[in-house]
């Protein structure tokens, strides 16, 4: 049943908060779109609403007797969710304002943004053609998820769905109902969502007992397979019986080096231990598959002085910028690392 069908209606009243619309959700939530009237400004208000463990009488939510425990589990690692959203201060993860407990059931206040999916972007016709569209997407994505793990804790739940691009061109990672501690087991983060073809083969049961940068590191390739391609890799239930994933230099542009392209088919790697396994390692690759590329198609006389940083100046602005990211990014993630 969809949680659609459950949602409170607009112009509800929570507190100083009132309900405009529904912004989407699934089994396990509903997010709105809602105004703050104390701080006249609009928010995302993201109620826990497992559609089929719940009744609902007008506002209030009631488990069902038979999945009371389950709901109970579920409200509890809810509100851990906003406790660890708290905490975040970097501009691509959304974290929360604030954390409600009304109705039965629990609220987690957080930053409205205006934009699309970056699945919405795909389904409407957009591919990424040329490694400025892939990083400029997936770098900043890339240095929000340093941030979590440098607190401990990863995504698991990286997606086209997820990944909301602003006005302004800026992506922002949404939806951390599947955070967990880095090292802890798919079973002990309580994954009940999982999303087919961006969900990793760990996650399922298969092969490394535990979930951390890789698990991640699966599905960042794979929203870069996505945005290559338009389409999802396999689920990876089935990679493991047959793996028919098609080779990305089989369907990506011309304007993709097939190095760029290497390190994210590396990255959907079924066995964990074949994937990059910290993140540094990952931001490394990618920064060296952009210099090879840039170097096999830069004039001879400014690809033998690439190795000198002065040597960026060379290229066009957008090169620049591509390079540019890079370098700061690996700094941010391991200050001091050299090409």
């Amino acid at each position: 049943m969809s949680a659609g069908l459950f949602g409170l209606p607009a112009g509800f009243r929570l507190r100083e908060l009132e309900l405009l619309s529904i912004l989407g959700g699934g089994k396990r939530s509903l997010v709105y779109k809602a105004y703050d009237h104390a701080l006249n400004r609009h928010v995302a208000v993201k109620e826990f609403l497992p559609v089929d463990h719940v009744r609902r009488d007008l506002a209030h939510v009631e488990a069902r007797q038979e999945q009371r425990e389950s709901f109970e589990r579920g409200l509890a690692r809810f509100i851990s969710e906003a406790r660890i959203m708290t905490r975040f201060n970097h501009p691509v993860l959304r974290g929360a304002f604030s954390l409600i407990q009304e109705n039965g059931t629990a609220y987690i206040v957080m930053p409205y943004y205006d934009g699309t999916t970056l699945r919405e972007m795909t389904n409407n016709g957009f591919r990424a053609k040329n490694m400025e569209d892939i990083f400029s997407f997936l770098l900043p994505i890339l240095s929000g998820l340093s941030y979590l793990y440098n607190a401990g804790y990863g995504h698991y739940c990286i997606s086209p769905d997820n990944i909301l691009v602003r006005e302004d061109g800026t992506p922002v990672l949404l939806d951390f109902g599947a955070v967990g501690e880095l090292g802890q087991s798919a079973e002990e983060c309580l994954l009940t969502e999982l999303i087919p073809g961006f969900a990793a083969p760990e996650q399922y049961g298969h092969g490394e007992t535990c979930l951390g940068v890789w698990t991640d590191i699966y599905a960042f390739s794979a929203v870069a397979y996505h945005m290559v391609t338009g389409l999802a890799p396999p689920p990876a239930v089935s990679r493991i019986a047959h793996d028919a994933l098609k080779p990305l230099a089989s369907l990506a542009s011309p304007g993709l080096p097939s190095a760029l392209l290497e390190v994210f088919e590396r990255g959907l790697a079924i066995e964990a231990k074949a994937r990059p396994r910290d993140i540094v390692s990952f931001a490394n690759a990618l920064q060296e598959a952009a210099y090879r590329a840039i170097s096999q198609s830069a004039r001879p006389e400014s690809a033998r002085i690439l190795a000198a940083d002065a040597a960026v100046s060379a290229f066009s602005p957008r090169i620049r910028r591509i390079l540019q990211f890079a370098w700061n990014l690996r700094e941010k993630i391991h200050p001091g690392a050299r090409t």
